[in-house]
């Protein structure tokens, strides 16, 4: 009989005895392996220094693009921190417990427990976002991802002092591509267990332009059930204990800091977000063009809200390839464009006009 224990989860793989195998040989295979899981002062089961989980070769994860290449079309707009301290092949994530005391590896980030992770950034410049990159890693998958699906939404202040979501929500996947980030989170009294493959997930943040100003991200992410997680690795900076001012949202909608669970100190969390800076003009375009439906079926409508004088529109696929060019000079407040042609996938069309040009992206499903 095995005995409850209290905040713990106790699972026993297999235990295997095998005697009669070949008339001369006695052949015993005995695997036995012990997950232990605490549960922090927030109520969040999170990722602590203590378990160690065996490696399973299977993912859920089949119909999301699986690369680990950073940003999604446009310049790196803003770093939050970096995801890994030790730069290598492969990179390492060390969580300091035997030099600072630490205990986090990594904290829940998960849909399906209704909890969430923020952080705030500040653009110094009005600024087209097209694409954020995540991290989180699946105790117990190999390097391949098991991520299938992000969230995120833009509150325009501390979500815990007033502030609103402007932008996004929890319900709707945004995920591009997803893979390895070449790193692993480990410990310092367990440096060589790899079973923590850090995993980089790309947001799509069609329609996201902010002015300048202090803003704050929020997300949550879904996995392969097969494993433990997701978790949110914290930035990791050799002999700092405190990184960052991170929140995370529990089940309940309380909002707390993210802290380490060995020190007390708070956290900040890895991202980056990429996209266009952009100028009076390009700025006007933006906020004034609108593409619908998006995603898109048969056609797209460009809306031309302030009949800003257009000269073309360039759809490329995500290879960067020149799909198509159409006409706008003779466009009045709306042009339709006929899509049904196009395979399924992630286009970009860029609309001009006489001075400046902005860049958006569609859907063709």
């Amino acid at each position: 009989m095995i005995a409850s224990i209290p905040n713990a989860k106790l699972i026993i793989i297999c235990y295997l005895r095998h005697k009669k195998v070949m008339k001369k040989i006695n052949y015993y295979l005995l695997l036995f392996v012990t997950v232990l899981f605490f549960v922090n002062a927030t109520g969040q089961n999170d990722d602590l220094s203590d378990p160690t989980i065996p490696i399973v070769e299977t993912s859920t994860n089949a119909t999301i693009p699986n690369t680990a290449t950073r940003g999604g079309g446009g310049s790196l707009i803003y770093d939050n921190g970096p995801h890994f301290n030790i730069a290598g092949s492969p990179n390492i994530s060390l969580l300091q417990n035997e030099t600072l005391g630490m205990n986090t590896l990594g904290y829940r980030v998960d849909l399906s427990d209704e909890n969430s992770m923020a952080d705030d950034f500040t653009l110094d410049e009005d600024t087209e976002i097209t694409s954020i990159d995540l991290y989180c890693h699946q105790t117990g998958a190999s390097d391949v991802s098991t991520i299938t699906a992000v969230y995120v939404q833009i509150w325009d202040g501390n979500p815990t002092t007033g502030g609103t979501v402007i932008w996004g929500d929890l319900t709707t996947n945004i995920i591009e591509t997803t893979g390895w980030s070449d790193t692993y989170r480990v410990s310092e009294d367990f440096p060589l267990i790899t079973l923590r493959a850090i995993f980089i997930t790309r947001a799509v943040t069609e329609g996201l332009s902010l002015t300048a100003g202090t803003y704050w991200l929020e997300w949550t992410s879904e996995g392969d059930p097969t494993y433990l997680g997701p978790y949110q690795p914290p930035i990791a900076i050799l002999g700092q204990a405190a990184t960052g001012n991170a929140l995370r949202r529990n089940d309940t909608g309380t909002w707390r800091t993210v802290l380490d669970s060995g020190t007390g100190d708070p956290q900040g969390l890895p991202f980056q977000l990429y996209g266009n800076t952009l100028g009076v003009d390009e700025n006007t375009l933006n906020t004034q063009i609108i593409i619908f439906p998006n995603p898109a079926q048969s056609d797209i409508t460009i809306s031309n809200t302030s009949n800003i004088s257009l000269e073309r529109a360039d759809i490329y696929n995500v290879e960067g390839k020149l799909i198509n060019t159409v006409d706008l000079s003779e466009m009045t407040s709306q042009k339709t464009i006929d899509v049904s042609t196009l395979a399924k996938g992630l286009y970009m069309i860029t609309i001009s006009s006489e001075s400046s040009s902005i860049t958006k992206r569609f859907i063709k499903k």
